[in-house]
């Protein structure tokens, strides 16, 4: 690179770094992400590498350390971990503690783990599958990008021409081993990120042509990846906030540098932070649905301050890509009921998680790995999520870590509210059976009501899975189940306790980290039409079937067709009359205390009647 050009990258490095300096003091006050700099930092100045920053894909918390770095070795048996190690996004705690302290260790570290990756790690073909991924090799350009805007004054020229001689081959490699499925994935994103942080930044280092397609191809994922309502369509928040983040490193250079981008990445952008929010539980983790983690991302969701509003609605309905959130300081219920994705969708439609009182009560059961084998299959399974199966039938079936041998088909979804009341309504079936899902939150309650409703010709047996949070202690009581967490008690309630159980199976909250857990099993017996009901509440409750009459008729119509029930807390009463099956026999309407009845859905709370449904 000639003098001139160096001159200029150093200029844009420079206006970048301004940027940053707001962000990175905003950041540093958080004191636990301060210390969290430093001890990863401190750690890869001995050639110590653990990966739990709260985005790292595939974390691993045992710290390994090398000698000698072998770039292509995966030092747990898993092939993720080079990956990780290949992606040098640790580079940027290196560049920040030196930034915060002036000490030259951190400096020399940083150089150190540079170096002797272009020294030791030159491109190979049979490296693709390992430490030159295109995937990792996006993000690791992205990562030196982000690194040089803080230190790059304290790097000689010569420094800066070999990086960027690097830069400029692995962005060469990009565009030769580019695949048209990248535009509709994470990796496209990923990789086209990390081309145009550095191309923005050095202006001719590649040719023109290049820097153009990357342009119209960043436009192109823009415009397909999302939904109309903001969630990426791989449906796992861990890759949402990836895809987001990328988004937003380009949108911000490019602000700062002055360029004009071709795509409109503000309102992208926006569109996304805003659906983000509804997938950071109220004690700022990210909920872990399909292949996502439960780490504590509000610290990291804070760097989009611009994007940030102050106030959002408690509920998020997207119909688009079937997620629905009710979200307040103290509660949280999710209900996913569409397009599985990519291969990181898991079988969970009509899957629950469920914070009362800031406890959590329901919740998926995590990733653990990716490696091929039956406990990643099983933790993608629907035995694995809060939902329905049939006859042992799963409504979708995993193939392998990234395939299935059939999807469920989402056959509708409708969402209600009130001032008093939220309703998520979602159906979905498989080749038998139809599975319809009402979910009912009274919002001044921290109640919880689940009715399901299963349809298919002949006897059947349907199963209810409700997986609990693995801090949670359940007791079978004669009239519920007691489920003790950390901080509150939460009180489960079922149509028939006696078809109620529990069983242990296993949970991830973290890629590389396994626990037991402890499911709860409904499980009963139907004729042609089959239903349930399951309460969960944050304070205790009487619950009480109610004895409906059918007008006209002299016995009381069966469960499958119409559920009702009263519940009582010590200062409420409520009572629910839902219509499960529309009457083809005999009078349509129904009565119960003088009160008469037709639509699906009708709540009585405290006196007031409301038809919702």
């Amino acid at each position: 690179m000639m003098a001139v050009e160096i001159t200029k990258v150093r200029e844009n490095l420079t206006a970048c770094m301004q940027g940053y300096s707001s962000d990175t003091q905003r950041s540093f006050l958080n004191e636990n992400v301060r210390k969290a700099v430093y001890l990863n930092a401190n750690l890869l100045c001995s050639n110590i590498f653990v990966f739990k920053k709260p985005l790292d894909m595939e974390a691993c918390y045992i710290p390994y350390s090398f000698k000698k770095i072998n770039w292509n070795c995966a030092m747990n048996a898993d092939e993720e971990w080079i990956f990780m190690l290949n992606r040098h996004e640790y580079l940027l705690d290196l560049a920040e503690a030196y930034a915060d302290s002036q000490d030259q260790k951190y400096l020399d570290g940083w150089k150190r783990l540079i170096f002797d990756w272009l020294e030791h790690n030159p491109y190979a073909e049979g490296k693709i599958h390992t430490s030159w991924r295109t995937i990792d090799t996006g993000i690791r350009c992205g990562s030196w990008m982000k690194s040089l805007v803080i230190l790059h004054q304290s790097l000689q020229d010569q420094e800066l021409e070999t990086i960027f001689s690097s830069l400029r081959e692995q962005i060469i490699f990009l565009k030769d081993h580019y695949l048209e499925r990248y535009t509709l994935s994470n990796w496209g994103v990923l990789q086209i990120s990390g081309i145009l942080q550095a191309v923005m930044v050095c202006e001719d280092l590649v040719p023109k042509e290049i820097i153009n397609w990357a342009w119209d191809e960043l436009k192109r994922q823009s415009d397909i990846q999302f939904f109309a309502d903001g969630v990426h369509w791989e449906q796992s928040p861990l890759y949402h906030f990836e895809v987001l983040f990328a988004l937003f490193d380009v949108y911000k250079k490019a602000q700062i540098l002055g360029i004009a981008s071709p795509v409109d990445l503000e309102t992208v952008i926006q569109k996304a932070a805003d659906a983000a929010y509804y997938m950071i539980y109220p004690n700022g983790c990210l909920v872990p649905q399909h292949d996502s983690d439960y780490v504590y991302v509000d610290a990291v969701y804070e760097k989009l301050q611009t994007f940030r509003k102050a106030k959002l609605p408690e509920l998020f309905s997207g119909s688009e890509s079937g997620n629905f959130v009710y979200k307040t300081e103290e509660n949280f219920v999710s209900l996913w009921n569409g397009w599985h994705g990519s291969g990181h969708g898991h079988a969970s439609l009509g899957h629950l998680n469920i914070i009362l009182n800031g406890e959590r009560v329901l919740c998926d059961s995590g990733r653990f790995t990716y490696q091929e084998g039956p406990l990643r299959n099983y933790l993608k399974s629907v035995h694995s999520h809060s939902t329905v199966i049939v006859d042992e039938l799963p409504f979708t079936s995993i193939k392998d870590s990234w395939s299935f041998h059939q999807l469920g088909k989402v056959a509708g979804n409708r969402v209600k509210e009130t001032s008093r009341y939220i309703v998520m309504e979602s159906s979905f079936y498989y080749n038998i059976y139809l599975v319809q899902r009402t979910v009912v939150i009274l919002k001044e309650e921290s109640i919880v009501t689940v009715i399901d409703c299963v349809d298919g010709e002949g006897m059947h047996t349907m199963k209810r899975y409700f997986q609990l949070n693995p801090d949670i202690k359940p007791e079978k009581q004669q009239d519920g189940w007691k489920l003790t967490g950390k901080k509150q008690v939460t009180y489960a309630y079922f149509d028939d306790i006696k078809n109620t159980s529990s069983q242990t199976g296993l949970s991830s909250a973290q890629y590389n980290r396994l626990a037991n857990r402890i499911t709860l099993v409904d499980e009963k017996e139907s004729v042609h039409h089959g239903a349930g009901f399951a309460i969960f509440s944050g304070k205790p409750l009487t619950v009480t079937p109610n004895q409906v009459k059918q007008c006209g008729a002299e016995e009381y119509p069966p469960k499958e067709n119409f559920l009702s029930f009263n519940l009582k807390t010590d200062a409420s009463e409520y009572d629910i009359y839902f219509v499960a099956n529309e009457t083809n026999k005999g009078e349509r309407i129904y009565k119960h205390n003088d009160e008469y009845f037709y639509h699906r859905l009708t709540i009585s709370g405290n006196g007031q009647k409301e038809i919702i449904l």
